[in-house]
């Protein structure tokens, strides 16, 4: 069974439920909470208004049944720069003006700014979709680079300008510090005006780490082919199979084997989507995941250096020391 909503549709739907007892809204200062009707799906947008032109959504969607979207939204020119990231769940896009089809699937980052915007939207049926974004406007930005945008790529100088009223959208995959952003957006456990600062710090946290990823990787673009959807899903696979075997990861030619890729082709499509090399993208991750660990007390150093695949702390600890700027010991100690 499919459900169908225009945007004419669900804003009337909103307003309506709006006044009912069973319909869940909060308002704070700078934060608005609304949750969606039973009727559409089960979930919530949470806003955050930082400042005039800055804010950040968490919007959580589990469709029961299959939900479709159709999209007619008018954007006031210049359009607001939107970075997205897509933490659960997987939801599919046709939007008119783009060739092919707008997926996102857990890891995967989309951005871009339009004016106008025609398609439809379908969430997956069954699964917990989480997506956060990110939202500024053209003064906010400028604000931000302090009129430092020309080493950037002239592709985001246009389209941060707001000038261009072109569909502008692409998408990449989040890199570890992303990934953990977003982990730590989710469970923010502060409140009032502390959680907003939070949620603030890592919003910019998070668009810093796009605009490094995004500037490395746009420079080899002209050097190197387009890969082909088949080809970035097995770069996702291999992103997945470093990720849950971080102690004992195979090696190049093993992990392009295992996906079925050759080793030029696994190297390429790490520069290209995630920015990195395959053995500096797992480097990142095991130095978030033994940041993790240090925050407790449950495991020694010696433990934690082993749980990410160092053979000896001494090496586990110079390798912190350089992600981090202090040795893990330091680190730990500053916690506790």
């Amino acid at each position: 069974m499919k459900v169908s909503y225009s945007t004419q549709n669900f804003n009337e739907l909103f307003a309506e439920v709006n006044h009912q007892k069973d319909f869940a809204t909060s308002s704070k200062e700078h934060e608005h909470t609304l949750t969606f009707p039973s009727c559409i799906c089960d979930g919530s947008i949470k806003l955050y208004k930082f400042r005039s032109g800055f804010d950040l959504s968490i919007q959580t969607t589990l469709a029961q049944k299959r939900l479709i979207l159709e999209l007619e939204a008018e954007v006031t020119n210049p359009a607001p720069f939107k970075l997205g990231f897509c933490v659960s769940g997987s939801s599919r896009a046709t939007i008119k003006g783009l060739k092919e089809e707008l997926r996102f699937n857990p890891g995967q980052i989309g951005w871009g700014g339009t004016s106008d915007m025609v398609g439809t939207l379908e969430y997956s049926t069954g699964e917990l979709f989480k997506f956060i974004t990110i939202s500024m406007d053209a003064e906010v930005l400028d604000t931000l680079l302090d009129g430092c945008a020309e080493p950037l790529p002239r592709q985001f100088q246009r389209l941060i300008k707001g000038t261009d009223r072109s569909l502008d959208l692409q998408t990449n995959w989040m890199t570890p510090t992303m990934k953990t952003d977003m982990q730590h957006d989710l469970n923010c456990p502060n409140h009032g005006l502390t959680k907003h600062l939070y949620l603030e710090s890592k919003a910019l946290e998070v668009f810093a780490c796009f605009l490094e990823q995004f500037s490395s990787s746009s420079g080899k673009n002209s050097q190197t082919p387009a890969l082909k959807p088949a080809d970035v899903e097995r770069i996702y696979w291999a992103k997945e199979i470093l990720l849950n075997d971080l102690a004992h990861p195979p090696s190049l030619a093993g992990l392009a084997k295992l996906v079925g890729l050759n080793d030029y082709k696994l190297k390429v499509g790490f520069r290209q989507i995630l920015g990195t090399t395959v053995f500096g993208y797992l480097r990142e991750l095991r130095m978030q995941h033994a940041k993790d660990l240090l925050t407790t007390k449950a495991l020694s150093i010696v433990e934690i250096a082993r749980a990410v695949g160092y053979a000896s702390e001494t090496s586990f600890s110079a390798a912190f020391k350089e992600s981090f700027g202090v040795p893990p010991t330091v680190y730990r100690a500053s916690i506790f």
